[in-house]
């Protein structure tokens, strides 16, 4: 928390915004609302995938746990490092004036994912622990409760096979590597869970 508090400084020493802003165009105003935020385990709510061997618990396969250090009583394995940075949006630079009215609705945006439906289900993921790392319930009840009229996160890699996206389908490039070429769990409950 030390570090992180030490680069909001910096940020604010170097003149960077990381606080609600109203952003006025030709086409009219709007508050943008960056919102701290880390995920938490139990923002996955669809039942662990148990009939396929060799799938990695959420710890070993994302660096987050192994580069990621808190201070206690904080741990990554409940939610209380995501409440606790969900909770430093509180502490931040006030919203504009009006923000949340017709006239200047409220942009927000993250790193990670508000709500559990916005991700594919488990099944169809190249790595399904993945959920586990993605987003906050704490994140979503902020975005619903400051009025948010549209969310933003950043890039969350969540590697698809056959699965329809928010977007219209994807399909792997003719001649690409199949993700289901690569592990050997998923390539063997191909039949069964995948089609």
């Amino acid at each position: 928390m030390e570090k992180l508090q030490a680069f909001l400084a910096m940020c604010r020493d170097e003149g960077v915004r990381t606080g609600p802003l109203r952003v006025d165009g030709e086409g009219g105003s709007c508050c943008v609302v960056p919102l701290l935020s880390w995920h938490h385990q139990s923002f996955d709510t669809e039942p662990d995938i148990t009939c396929w061997e060799g799938i990695p618990r959420p710890e070993h396969a994302m660096v987050d746990y192994s580069r990621c250090k808190w201070p206690s009583p904080l741990s990554q394995t409940d939610e209380s490092v995501a409440r606790a940075l969900d909770e430093l949006n509180d502490r931040g630079p006030a919203f504009p004036e009006g923000a949340g009215a017709a006239a200047l609705p409220i942009i927000s945006f993250s790193h990670f994912v508000p709500r559990f439906e916005l991700n594919p289900e488990k099944r169809f993921l190249f790595l399904p622990c993945l959920l586990k790392a993605v987003g906050s319930r704490f994140l979503g009840e902020r975005v619903q409760r400051i009025g948010s009229a549209m969310h933003g996160r950043a890039r969350v890699s969540l590697r698809v096979e056959r699965a329809p996206r928010l977007h219209g389908d994807w399909r792997p490039p003719e001649g690409a590597d199949r993700p289901l070429d690569k592990l050997p769990w998923l390539r063997a409950a191909h039949g069964c869970a995948l089609v």
